[in-house]
């Protein structure tokens, strides 16, 4: 039986393996875009625009999004959204 303590420390370790999985899932969603060939190279913090995903595959990528993780993304908040780590706050604040 763990203390509470251990419990903490269980929970958060759950969370990390978590949002770890998400950035790896997000890789795999903007895959399935047109943009498939930046996937793996894109860089988490800068802009997913400046580092040349077009208009159209952050459309797919989002509404992709929204699919597989049965999430709503509203235009205002599509605005707020740039790199590949706010994606991944995003994703997490949402499940």
């Amino acid at each position: 039986m763990l203390d509470y303590h251990g419990q903490v420390i269980y929970y958060s370790e759950i969370i990390k393996k978590r949002m770890k999985a998400t950035v790896e899932k997000l890789r795999e969603i903007l895959s399935q875009t047109s943009a498939k060939n930046a996937a793996n190279e894109i860089n988490e913090t800068d802009s997913m625009r400046e580092q040349g995903i077009d208009s159209l595959d952050l459309m797919d990528f989002y509404l992709n999004i929204e699919e597989t993780y049965n999430i709503q993304i509203p235009d205002e908040d599509v605005e707020k959204l740039k790199s590949l780590n706010d994606f991944e706050t995003y994703v997490n604040s949402k499940l």
